[in-house]
């Protein structure tokens, strides 16, 4: 693949329908390279067309500027639990050659950061509803303030915030599980298990016929700093050890003489590619 991409932002709700139209056909052949068991029309009412209150879409672009990836955020505004209360989903993917760009890992950080700063106090959740176990992985190693947990029971609170979003957003949930209908593509089952993926596949085994394991995460202003502090030491310490290993290359080659293209950033307090978060 180029060693050159980059990204671009777009905001549906100041684009056109041709313009919303074009950009959701784009996005749908870089999506089928990734997922099956959606269809145009439905993908483009998931990403481009949400009624969400607020959608924003990253989109990582080759150096030819074709689409190899994106990040779609929708903030909701709504009330739960007799509370206003900002609720956040995303969907996630990138082509199988450009995942190691974690492009969407400091979109996912800012977006964080922007929903802290604009509304101060008021409640802040990511719902997801993972269709692959990866995702649940990255997302539960790096954030504490996540349910379900292996490393506890869910709190009676978040559970009737979970029983809450279930309704608002019709997700239809049973024993944790929505039927999603993202379904990965080339997917194989490791020959061993973390602790995080057995907890995931125990509770959610149908993953591969598209069912998404129902996950919330809490975006309060300690845990979105937390995270990104996190991020930000997992990045200094891979950028050393990618430093050191051109440095030991033969002939001793610098970084910049020898790749293109930045080190990869963090994972972000949130789920990774490929899986989305609906």
């Amino acid at each position: 693949m180029s060693a050159r991409t980059h990204t671009t932002l777009h905001r549906p709700r100041w684009m056109t329908a041709a313009a919303r139209a074009a950009l959701a056909d784009a996005l749908y052949a870089t999506h089928r390279e990734v997922f099956d068991g959606l269809d145009r029309d439905g993908f483009a009412q998931y990403v481009v067309e949400s009624p969400a209150d607020d959608t924003r879409i990253l989109v990582l672009r080759d150096a030819e500027g074709r689409p190899r990836g994106y990040c779609a955020s929708h903030v909701f505004d709504q009330v739960h639990l007799g509370r206003r209360t900002l609720v956040v989903r995303m969907e996630i993917a990138a082509e199988p050659a450009f995942r190691k760009q974690r492009f969407a890992a400091k979109f996912i950080c800012l977006e964080a950061l922007r929903l802290a700063a604009r509304y101060p106090g008021v409640p802040r959740y990511f719902l997801a509803c993972f269709v692959h176990p990866s995702a649940y992985v990255s997302l539960v190693r790096h954030v504490s303030a996540v349910w379900p947990n292996p490393d506890g029971p869910t709190p009676p609170r978040i559970e009737a915030l979970m029983h809450s979003l279930d309704r608002a957003f019709d997700l239809k949930v049973r024993d944790g599980i929505a039927r999603v209908g993202w379904i990965a593509r080339g997917d194989r089952r490791p020959k061993t298990l973390s602790r995080e993926a057995a907890f995931y596949l125990e509770r959610n085994p149908g993953y591969g016929r598209g069912e998404g394991l129902m996950t919330v995460i809490s975006f309060r202003t300690p845990d979105v700093v937390q995270g990104v502090v996190d991020c930000a030491r997992l990045c200094i310490r891979r950028r050393g050890e990618v430093a050191a290993g051109i440095s030991a290359a033969p002939g001793g080659r610098s970084l910049g003489s020898a790749v293109r293209s930045p080190a990869p950033p963090p994972r972000p307090p949130g789920p990774a590619a490929p899986a989305p978060a609906l």
